[in-house]
């Protein structure tokens, strides 16, 4: 037994055999939409909190597509400097805007800046990475940390939860101007007004 074991390792040609580095970058490349992967590993939570907006990506968590999500509640966006605009197909895609200023510093009228309303779920790291390939991560969307406040609780408390906004850069090239795309649905509650998904 120990000659055939002798033989086979003989057989490994050591140069095919991948080292550190190239696993490494293997993994990265794998990860390639998800460039803080190793800073949120090293946070060792089991569960990350994404607020999400878009019913077609609600459909798919409540479907059970995007495996290990839990729903959390719904929830809205404390800031109301947000934009929610609906893509020819329908998607909702959110744009950010500092301070209710373009990013040429310019003040945006304040009945086009919006609250938005979503659900909240917590995935485990797995699940997030897939969630920034499918959003683009970096490209067409960016992953941002936003404050939402859960709206079902009786003391509703606020959440630091991953967020999906759009590229302005990118949506400005593919759809003339961001200002051309059609608004999403907004809802008056109370002094609040708010874009909502269906």
């Amino acid at each position: 037994m120990y000659a055939n074991m002798q033989k086979l390792v003989n057989s490994w040609k050591l140069d095919e055999i991948k080292q550190p580095e190239e696993v490494v970058n293997q993994f990265k490349q794998m990860n390639s939409r998800t460039p803080d992967f190793f800073n949120l590993k090293a946070i060792g939570d089991d569960l990350f909190l994404i607020f999400v907006y878009d019913d077609l990506m609600l459909n798919k968590l409540r479907s059970g597509a995007i495996h290990g999500a839990i729903y959390y509640g719904k929830g809205l966006t404390i800031s109301a400097y947000y934009k929610l605009k609906k893509t020819d197909d329908s998607k909702a895609v959110a744009f950010y805007y500092d301070k209710g200023q373009d990013d040429q510093g310019r003040n945006i009228y304040s009945e086009l800046m919006t609250k938005i309303k979503g659900e909240i779920y917590a995935v485990p790291l797995r699940a997030l990475t897939r969630l920034d390939h499918i959003y683009a991560n970096g490209d067409i969307f960016h992953r941002h940390k936003s404050h939402v406040v859960m709206v079902e609780q009786n003391y509703n408390p606020t959440h630091a939860c991953f967020m999906y906004l759009g590229d302005k850069e990118y949506w400005d090239r593919h759809t003339g101007s961001i200002n051309m795309m059609r608004d999403h649905a907004k809802i008056n509650v109370g002094r609040d007004t708010y874009a909502f998904f269906s």
